[in-house]
């Protein structure tokens, strides 16, 4: 059988979940892991024209919001349409900056299928970014998005490998069927399962993970200062 732990929290149970709560609670706020603006810029970058920028936020593995600015071409598009189903593929290459001098060779794969059937829509997008920064190292963003019925699923991967060595990985998926959310997160090896809920006015967050032999249960108390500052507190 397997042990369950929910008091005298070790401090590193503690810090691993204070580490995720902030990215928690936003995601249950804005319920967005990934997010993109996209314009025509026909820009000219050592040489080469760029038909494209696109700007991309997304949450690190430092659980904080970060952004790649993207200048491509689409190299290729292909679409398929059936009765009650659309399927279309996309490939583009170009460059990403992460600011104005730092900048690495990119290219994405998305992918999306659109189907209608009995009155109910299923949609699902996933998209890939690789972002070379050279031959043994790459920043990988996975972003997938589905809809079926009443439910909404959407999960954001980001990954970091260093010399041919995953040295950084962090995922988190966001359900929500007929108006109940559930968080999963996976950090540092370990899935969390999060839900968020209020107690006599309230923020308290009900976290769930497994640690070795040990099923562990805590709650938090989310506690705002007077000048917005934000602490999450073991209750």
């Amino acid at each position: 059988s397997v042990e369950t732990k929910n008091t005298a929290l070790s401090e590193e149970d503690t810090n691993k979940i204070k580490e995720i709560l902030p990215t928690v609670d936003l995601l249950l706020d804005n319920k967005k892991t990934f997010s993109s603006t996209l314009e025509e810029v026909n820009l000219e970058i050592e040489g080469n024209i760029y038909q494209y920028k696109e700007t991309i936020s997304f949450l690190n593995t430092k659980l904080e919001e970060d952004s790649y600015f993207l200048y491509y071409n689409i190299v290729s598009t292909k679409e398929e349409n059936k009765e009650n189903e659309i399927k279309e593929k996309t490939f583009i290459e170009g460059l990403a900056f992460k600011d104005s001098e730092n900048y690495y060779k990119f290219f994405s794969k998305t992918k999306i299928e659109e189907e209608n059937e009995d009155n109910e829509k299923e949609v699902e997008q996933k998209r890939i970014f690789h972002i070379s920064v050279n031959e043994t190292s790459f920043i990988e963003i996975k972003e997938e998005y589905e809809i079926e019925g009443n439910e909404v699923e959407q999960e954001l991967k980001y990954s970091v490998v260093e010399n041919d060595i995953e040295t950084l990985s962090y995922s988190i998926e966001i359900e929500n069927e007929n108006n109940e959310e559930e968080i999963e997160v996976k950090y540092d090896g370990i899935k969390y399962e999060v839900k968020r809920t209020k107690i006599n006015n309230e923020t308290i967050y009900i976290v769930k993970y497994k640690d070795s032999e040990l099923k562990v249960e805590a709650t938090f108390k989310k506690v705002v200062d007077e000048e917005g500052n934000v602490q999450f507190i073991v209750n």
